[in-house]
């Protein structure tokens, strides 16, 4: 078992209600990359967050998300 923890801080949010989607950047382009039918790639794996995450004014508020990715399939 791999345990890799990150913790992420976002500055001077607005009042809202936020969402969160995580996508695990495999190929470290910064950007989601899509499946390619020509080199039989799969897409980067994109995760959502199953709650809205409230944030009042002047609060600070912290979330834990587990993400639990799968092994790469060999190619």
């Amino acid at each position: 078992t791999v345990k890799k923890e990150n913790n992420i801080t976002f500055y001077n949010l607005p009042a809202s209600d936020y969402s969160l989607r995580f996508i695990n950047d495999v190929d470290a382009n910064k950007k989601f990359t899509p499946a390619n039918f020509t080199t039989h790639t799969q897409p980067e794996d994109i995760f959502l967050y199953d709650k809205s995450i409230k944030v009042p004014a002047g609060w600070d508020v912290e979330t834990e998300w587990k993400i639990i990715l799968q092994p790469e399939k060999n190619k």
